[in-house]
């Protein structure tokens, strides 16, 4: 027959599930920081590529004339390379508050600046800078610290379409 001691838990064993639970949430907190950031990382690329094609798909698919303008007398971007980084720009509005560092470069045949020739290939590079505010602790392993945080480089080549 059963007693009623025998069913209760022995004074020994009181307490360790709460000692196992508490060796167990610093891990479940890492996976849950390290999940977060890279569902983060994993974002902010997504968008910089969305922007790097759409302002390399615009370029590609201008007028031979908009091409050959020159931007200005000093041999600055044509027009048409200013409105490319403005398109990149706008589709990176939604993620320019969390980010440090970000730029825009459009290049034609290569790394040379648009405007004057009539290029072969055209190209839309994002360079952004990521940091993790909320999990500090954790991703700092991540990246290097003179980088200032998570390099992404969105880079998108094309064939000009106007020739």
């Amino acid at each position: 027959m059963k007693t009623l001691s025998s069913s209760l838990p022995r004074k020994g064993e009181r307490g360790s599930a709460a000692i196992e639970f508490l060796a167990v949430v610093p891990i479940l907190l890492l996976f849950l920081a390290l999940s977060l950031f890279f569902a983060r990382v994993f974002w902010y690329y997504s968008v910089a590529g969305k922007a790097a094609h759409d302002a390399a798909r615009f370029l590609s698919s201008t007028t031979q004339v908009e091409m050959k303008t020159q931007g200005s007398s000093d041999g600055g971007d044509a027009s048409v390379a200013i409105l490319a980084k403005s398109i990149a720009s706008a589709e990176l509005a939604e993620i320019k508050p969390v980010l440090d560092y970000w730029t825009i470069g459009v290049y034609c045949d290569g790394d040379e600046v648009c405007g004057g020739t009539v290029p072969q290939t055209v190209r839309v590079k994002v360079r952004m800078t990521v940091r993790d505010g909320l999990f500090d602790i954790f991703s700092d392993q991540f990246y290097d610290e003179d980088a200032g945080g998570l390099p992404l480089i969105a880079d998108v080549t094309m064939r000009y379409v106007g020739n």
